[in-house]
């Protein structure tokens, strides 16, 4: 389905690691004060800050260095189940795919800050075991609709009743999606480099491809809320649902859902 290229990344990412070592509490204040009239930030800067310092936050970057090897031998889906997995077809299908021209032709969302979902899904469901996950789990996690479920109700996911199917619409809106104005797209990045910030001055370590993986899964997340709202533009309040969603499934056990 196509790979990340995270190699690109390491230049700009890499001269963060020094500028991460000021005070975040000094840039979480200059956040707030800059954006204090949108309703829940604080709660999501607070909540930052909550799920760095979380057991389960640390056993979810583990279990993303693992990689693979949260798996059994033997666990990758067959071609034939990988086309019967309805919605990253319809995505593979209808989103756009990195490339490598310059200057690059993608949209905001694109294939890969849709299919990121499934290997934070991944992970989550390996903290939930507790153990290294044989082919039921994977067919457990990619079939039984806990993507659909986030998709359409986002910080809703463990309560909703029932879940339409999501259709060839909806990956066709959010092929369109933008940021709404500059405002909003600069709160976005603001509290991503928080995020990754306050993670390097707790480990003292860079891993650029995880903080990306994040941020493009709470990307993919805002876009689904401006869609599921009717809309073609990513506001505030959809960057501050996705922060919600994602600090929600970390703390769910995703296992009780399938």
């Amino acid at each position: 389905m196509g790979q990340i290229h995270w190699e690109s990344l390491e230049v700009v990412v890499k001269l963060r690691l020094f500028d991460a070592l000021r005070s975040t509490d000094e840039n979480a204040k200059r956040i707030l004060n800059e954006f204090q009239e949108i309703d829940g930030l604080e709660e999501i800067v607070n909540g930052i800050f909550e799920m760095g310092d979380s057991e389960i936050y640390e056993k979810f970057y583990q279990a993303f260095k693992l990689e693979e090897k949260i798996w059994d031998d033997g666990t990758e889906l067959t071609e034939s189940e990988k086309k019967n997995q309805r919605l990253i077809q319809l995505a593979y299908k209808n989103l756009s795919k990195p490339t490598l021209r310059v200057p690059p032709l993608v949209d905001l969302i694109d294939f890969l800050s849709f299919y990121v979902m499934y290997r934070i899904l991944e992970d989550i469901y390996y903290v939930n075991i507790g153990k290294r996950m044989s082919k039921d789990y994977k067919i457990e996690l990619y079939f039984t609709g806990l993507d659909e479920r986030i998709i359409f109700a986002l910080e809703k996911f463990d309560t909703i009743k029932h879940t339409p199917s999501i259709t060839l619409e909806f990956f066709q809106k959010i092929k369109k999606v933008d940021w709404k104005d500059k405002k909003t797209k600069k709160l976005n990045s603001k509290l991503h480099a928080l995020s990754s910030d306050y993670f390097i001055e707790k480990r003292r370590t860079l891993d650029s491809k995880f903080t990306e993986t994040e941020y493009a899964f709470l990307l993919y997340l805002s876009g689904c809320s401006a869609v599921n709202d009717n809309r073609d533009k990513i506001e505030e309040k959809d960057v501050i649902r996705a922060y919600r969603t994602y600090f929600k499934l970390l703390n769910t056990d995703i296992t009780k859902l399938v």
